[in-house]
C-alpha cells in the first residue's frame, strides 16, 4: 500500500508531527511504502522511514493564503511527482495547509483520511494568530466532509468537531494516540542541540532534588490567557507553598518566555526545550505532573508521563477522561487540583492497588503497536470500500413496523452492518410532497429495534412538526456517486415518482427483491391492494440499475415474470440472505440431546402460506397415534393483518393443548434462547423467497424440517434439513415423528447444521 502523509511541518516536539511520524515509521515497518509531503521537515528523521519526501516551497507566500497555494501547486506538480507505481492509495491529511487539497486527491483516485487533532478554542488569541485560527475553522468545516474517512484522536474530538463538521457524509473512527513513543527515540540529542544549545534541564532537576524540594512539572506548552491556561499554575504553586511544602515548578520554555511573579522566583524554573532522552529522565525525577489546560483533544504529555508510572493531575475536560489512568486524577476546579496535589506530595493519594490495576490496563492499551494496527485496519477497510459511493436507504416501513418480519429484519440488520463501513442516510418517502424526508427520533427508535441501525448524526433527525427534506443534505454529497437502495417492497404508485426523484438528483437505484408470491400465489394474499401492487412493483424493478434477489429461486421468478411481460429487465445479482441470528455466536459443537421432552420451535408470521395449521394438525396426529411421546411446540411470529383468523385459531388450539404455546413477537435475546433450547425446528411454509428461519436454525446447530419444493429445497441441499411434503399432513407427521424418535438422525442433521457454510451479515454487506 502506498501512503502519503501530508502536514505543514514534521519537526521537533510538535504533537501532531510526532504522531504522523510514528504512523509513518509503523507503516514502513509493516512493509508499506510511505511518502511525506510538507512545507518543513527534519530530513534525517523522515529519511528513516519515507520512500520519498516532497517539500513544497512556500518562501514567498503569505501564511494566511497557504492552503490555496498548496492546492494550486499540487495541481501543477502532482503528475510529475507520482507515477502509476507510486500513486498513493491512502492520503493522510492532518490539517493546514492541505484542506482544499482533499477534493483534489479524491479526484485523483486516492482515499483521503483526515487525521483530526481538533482546533483549539479561539478565546485569548488576537491579531494574525486569531485570523489564522478562524480561517482554519472555516476550511475544516468546508472540506473535511469530502474525506473518505475521519480518524479522531479521541471521542471528544469526534463528537465535538469531526461529527458536526463532516455532517454525516464521512465514516468516523477514533484512534487514541500511543504513550510509549518516547522509547523509540525519534528525536536524538544532535537534533535538539541546534534548537536549545544550553541544555541544563536534568542538571537543574537533580540539583533541586538535593535540596529536598518536591518537584512539579507543567505539562505542555507554556501559554497564558488562552485555553492552555498556564497562569493558573502560579496560584496552585502558591497554595502548595503556603501549606509549608517546599516545591519547585519546571516549565518547558525559555526564561524570556515566562513572566515569573516576584513571590515565586525561587519556585519556578524554565528549563527550555529538551530531547526525549532528557525529558524521560526528568519525568522519572519529578514528583508530580500537572496540566491546567482547559481544552485538549488528547494531551500527549499527559499520556507520556503516565506511561512512566508518574502521577499526573488534569482538569476533567476534553479528552482527559479518555486518557487519564484513573478518574481520581481528574479535577473539577483549581481548588480540587491544589488539594489533590498536596495529597500526592504528602504521599496520601489513592489506593496503590487500585492505581496499579488501572496502570496495567493503561500500559496494555496505549502502545505504538496498537495505534499503528488500528490505523492500518482502517486503511484496509477503506481499501475494501468505495468511499466515492454514498448510500441512501428507504426505510419507510421499518420505521413503523413494531415486529421483525423477514423483510424488515433484512432492512434493520443490513443497515446496522453497513454503518460499520459507511454512513448511510435513512429516508422515508413523503407522498404529500413527493420527496424523501429524514426520520424523526421516534421513527429512528423503531428502526433501531431488533439489532437495527443507530442514529449516527443528530442533524439527520427530523422534528415531529418539521420534516427535513433529503434535498437539504444532497449538496454535501456532490463529490460522491449516490445509490438509493430499496431494502423493502415499495408501492409502485410511489415507485415511478421515486425513480424520477432519484434520476433528477443523480442517484443510481438498487433494490433487494424478496419474492413473487402475491403474483404466483394470489390465493395466499388476501389483501387486494397488495396483490394488485406486486405485479406493478415487479415491473417497476426493471427500471432500477440493479436488482438483488435474495435467492436463485427468487431471481428465476423475477426473470420469468419479466420474460412473460416482454420486459427487458435490469441487471440481476443474487445475494443470498444470511443466517446469522441477532448478535449470538454461532454454535460450533454438538449440543446434548435428551429425549425426556422434544422441544419443537417454529418462527414465522401467522399467514396462510406459512402453513401453521397443517403443522399443528400433523403434531396432533402424532399425539393421537403416539401418546407416549413427550413434546412441546413453541411458536413465535406476529399476526398478519390479512389473516387474523389464523392467529385466533392457533390461540384456541393452544388453549386446548397446553404443550402448544404461541408467544407472538419476542425480542432478539428471547429468540436466541428459544433456538438454543429447541431439539429441532420446523419451517412449514409452502412458498418463500428465501426462508431466513431455516438458516437461523442451522446457525444454532438445530436441524430444521421444511418443504421439499421451491427455495426451501435450495437451502436444504447443503445439509442440516429434513425435507418433506408439508401439504400432506400424514407425510408431515411421519417426518416429524422420525426426527423426534431417531437419535442418530438428529445427531447427523445437527452435525451437518454445525458444519455447513452460513453467510453472516458482514459477508452479506460486503457482497
Amino acid at each position: 500500500m502506498n501512503v502519503l502523509l501530508c502536514h505543514e511541518r514534521l519537526i521537533f516536539r510538535h504533537g501532531v508531527d510526532r504522531i504522523l511520524i510514528l504512523l509513518g515509521k509503523g507503516l514502513h515497518n509493516k512493509g508499506h511504502n510511505v511518502y511525506v509531503m510538507a512545507n518543513h521537515f527534519d530530513e534525517q528523521v523522515i529519511a528513516s522511514f519515507a520512500k520519498k519526501s516532497i517539500k513544497i516551497p512556500i518562501e514567498s507566500i503569505d501564511y494566511i493564503n497557504l492552503n490555496e497555494y498548496v492546492t494550486l501547486w499540487l495541481e501543477k506538480h502532482y503528475d510529475k511527482i507520482f507515477n502509476e507505481e507510486s500513486q498513493p492509495d491512502i492520503v493522510v491529511i492532518a490539517g493546514w495547509p492541505f484542506f482544499p487539497s482533499i477534493p483534489f486527491f479524491r479526484k485523483k483516485g486516492c482515499k483521503v483520511v483526515f487525521s483530526d487533532h481538533g482546533i483549539v478554542p479561539l478565546d485569548g488569541y488576537t491579531g494574525g494568530q486569531l485570523e489564522t485560527l478562524k480561517k482554519l475553522m472555516l476550511l475544516k468545516k468546508e472540506y473535511v466532509r469530502f474525506s473518505s474517512a475521519i480518524i479522531g484522536v479521541s471521542n471528544f474530538i469526534i463528537d465535538s468537531q469531526s461529527k458536526p463538521y463532516s455532517r454525516g457524509a464521512v465514516p468516523l473512527f477514533t484512534v487514541l494516540n500511543p504513550a510509549n513513543h518516547m522509547e523509540l527515540k525519534i528525536w536524538n540529542s544532535s537534533t535538539i542541540e541546534s534548537i536549545n544549545a544550553n541544555r541544563n534541564g536534568i542538571e537543574t532537576v537533580r540539583k533541586l532534588k538535593t535540596q529536598q524540594k518536591k518537584i512539579l512539572l507543567h505539562l505542555g506548552r507554556w501559554e497564558t490567557n488562552c485555553y492552555k491556561n498556564s497562569q493558573t499554575f502560579f496560584d496552585i504553586i502558591r497554595t502548595i507553598k503556603n501549606s509549608k511544602q517546599d516545591c519547585a515548578l519546571l516549565i518547558l520554555a525559555e526564561e524570556d518566555q515566562v513572566l515569573i511573579p516576584e513571590d515565586l522566583k525561587n519556585n519556578i524554573y524554565p528549563i527550555g526545550y529538551i530531547s526525549d532522552n532528557e525529558l524521560i529522565d526528568i519525568y522519572h525525577e519529578v514528583d508530580l505532573g500537572i496540566s491546567v489546560s482547559l481544552w485538549e483533544g488528547f494531551n500527549l504529555p499527559l499520556a507520556e508521563m503516565q506511561w512512566l508510572n508518574k502521577p499526573v493531575l488534569a482538569f476533567n475536560i476534553g479528552a482527559h477522561p479518555e486518557v487519564i489512568v484513573h478518574p481520581w486524577f481528574l479535577c473539577n476546579d483549581e481548588a480540587e487540583m491544589s488539594s489533590k496535589a498536596l495529597s500526592i506530595l504528602n504521599e496520601k493519594g489513592p489506593d496503590a492497588i487500585t492505581i496499579k490495576k488501572a496502570s496495567e490496563k493503561f500500559h496494555n492499551y496505549f502502545t505504538v503497536d496498537r495505534f499503528v494496527n488500528e490505523y492500518t485496519g482502517i486503511f484496509e477497510k477503506l481499501s475494501l470500500m468505495d468511499t466515492d459511493y454514498f448510500f441512501i436507504i428507504d426505510v419507510t416501513n421499518a420505521t413503523k413496523d413494531p415486529a421483525n418480519t423477514g423483510v424488515i429484519r433484512v432492512t434493520r440488520r443490513f443497515s446496522k452492518q453497513l454503518q460499520k463501513y459507511a454512513n448511510p442516510i435513512f429516508v422515508i418517502w413523503d407522498d404529500t410532497i413527493n420527496s424523501y424526508v429524514l426520520p424523526t427520533r421516534a421513527e429512528y427508535n423503531q428502526l433501531g429495534q431488533y439489532n437495527g441501525p443507530q442514529v449516527m448524526h443528530s442533524e439527520f433527525i427530523s422534528s415531529e412538526t418539521d420534516r427535513i427534506p433529503l434535498s437539504h443534505l444532497l449538496p454535501l454529497l456532490r463529490y460522491k456517486k449516490k445509490w438509493l437502495l430499496f431494502t423493502e417492497t415499495i408501492f409502485e404508485e410511489n415507485g415511478a415518482k421515486i425513480r424520477d426523484f432519484a434520476k433528477n438528483n443523480n442517484m443510481q437505484v438498487a433494490a433487494i427483491f424478496y419474492d413473487a408470491i402475491p403474483v404466483l400465489y394470489p390465493n395466499f394474499c388476501k389483501e387486494a391492494k397488495i396483490r394488485e401492487n406486486h405485479s406493478n412493483y415487479m415491473k417497476g424493478l426493471a427500471e432500477c440499475d440493479v436488482v438483488i434477489p435474495i435467492s436463485n429461486f427468487s431471481a428465476d421468478c423475477l426473470k420469468d415474470f419479466w420474460s412473460k411481460n416482454s420486459i427487458a429487465g435490469a441487471e440481476l445479482m443474487v445475494n443470498q440472505t444470511p443466517g446469522e441470528c441477532g448478535d449470538s455466536a454461532r454454535i460450533a459443537e454438538l449440543q446434548p440431546t435428551g429425549y425426556e421432552e422434544i422441544k419443537i420451535f417454529c418462527v414465522s408470521t401467522l399467514e396462510p402460506r406459512k402453513n401453521h395449521v397443517r403443522m399443528i394438525e400433523a403434531l396432533l396426529k402424532i399425539k393421537k397415534n403416539h401418546p407416549e411421546l413427550q413434546w412441546t411446540l413453541t411458536l413465535v411470529g406476529n399476526r398478519s393483518a390479512g389473516a387474523l383468523n389464523i392467529a385466533d385459531e392457533i390461540q384456541e388450539i393452544s388453549n386446548q393443548h397446553p404443550q402448544i404455546k404461541w408467544l407472538g413477537v419476542v425480542d432478539d435475546q428471547k429468540l436466541v434462547n428459544l433456538y438454543r433450547e429447541a431439539t429441532f425446528t420446523i419451517y412449514p411454509s409452502i412458498i418463500e423467497g428465501f426462508g431466513i428461519p431455516i438458516l437461523e436454525s442451522m446457525w444454532h446447530g438445530k436441524p430444521c424440517i421444511c418443504h421439499r419444493e421451491g427455495v426451501m429445497s435450495e437451502i436444504a441441499r447443503d445439509g442440516g434439513c429434513l425435507v418433506t411434503n408439508v401439504l400432506d399432513v400424514n407425510e408431515f407427521a411421519e417426518t416429524i415423528y422420525q426426527l423426534a424418535t431417531k437419535n442418530e438422525l438428529l445427531i447427523k442433521l445437527s452435525d451437518e447444521a454445525i458444519n455447513r457454510k452460513i453467510k453472516n451479515w458482514d459477508e452479506y454487506v460486503r457482497d
